[in-house]
């Protein structure tokens, strides 16, 4: 979500649905800086094309190469690519639609970073009809998976195949990121040793456990932007062990600080039925 600092009667309305697996957001870019998100990711823009950064991947031998950047009015992000997006201003309406990893086929998604493959005018016009979907949506009940995949991808995903113990832990921290869940806690749950434990989490996700909590703890403060609540009381709510802790890693993980995001989400309407999956 955006920050700007246009008068709020000059901003469009935005919408932000989100469920455990997806989350779908017609609105305001804004400025965001470096991101690394955990989803797979694709930003849109009818008006006016994006320009998406690559980033070298951290701990890598490529780490301080910088990527040619893709100029297109719709784009694809893979998990955990530390990436930069723009549009042609602050004020640019983009779709941005996250898959959750864990919850869809890997080969269904399998591109890489830039204009995602196929015609791109088709994949504007699945964008529209997607921007129409949220627009149309009631207040308080996100737009459900299957839906909001037949319309941007042309299918229903298939599901992932994981191990039965790395699919339960995963579970268990999409549905209470907030919970205290260490390496050697989920571990447990699954009857492996530690060193095991992370190592099959890796082979079967693709990313680290680290990275996996971090990214789902902070993907929990979208359903509540529009809380009401103090960023103190949020951050405690999220599991953060304090204030600094929680601002550091959303804006590294969003590109925003949290500040940022509750201010842009003022005229912002979401729907989440994330509260539902959770209980």
């Amino acid at each position: 979500m955006a920050a700007s600092h246009a008068l709020p009667h000059e901003l469009p309305l935005g919408h932000l649905s989100t469920t455990v697996a997806r989350v779908a957001y017609h609105g305001l870019l804004g400025r965001p800086d470096g991101r690394v998100l955990g989803s797979h990711t694709l930003y849109a823009c009818v008006a006016s094309p994006l320009l998406l950064s690559l980033d070298g991947e951290a701990g890598t031998a490529n780490a301080s190469v910088a990527h040619a950047p893709v100029a297109a009015h719709t784009v694809w992000v893979p998990p955990q690519v530390p990436h930069r997006i723009a549009g042609a201003s602050e004020l640019a309406t983009v779709l941005c639609v996250m898959v959750e990893p864990e919850s869809v086929d890997p080969s269904a998604l399998a591109w890489p970073a830039g204009a995602p493959p196929g015609d791109a005018d088709a994949w504007l016009a699945r964008v529209v009809q997607v921007c129409a979907a949220l627009d149309a949506q009631p207040d308080g009940q996100a737009l459900d998976d299957a839906t909001l995949d037949t319309l941007l991808f042309g299918t229903d995903l298939p599901a992932r195949a994981l191990d039965a113990r790395i699919a339960s832990v995963a579970a268990r921290m999409a549905l209470a990121p907030a919970d205290v869940v260490d390496a050697a806690d989920a571990a447990r749950c699954c009857g492996l040793s530690v060193s095991r434990f992370l190592h099959l989490f890796k082979a079967e996700l693709g990313v680290s456990w680290r990275a996996f909590r971090a990214w789902k703890r902070a993907r929990s403060l979208l359903p509540c932007v529009r809380s009401g609540d103090n960023l103190t009381h949020i951050a405690q709510a999220l599991g953060y062990p304090d204030a600094s802790h929680f601002s550091h890693t959303i804006r590294q993980v969003t590109g925003f600080r949290p500040s940022e995001i509750m201010a842009g989400a003022r005229l912002v309407r979401v729907m989440s039925d994330e509260d539902k999956g959770r209980r």
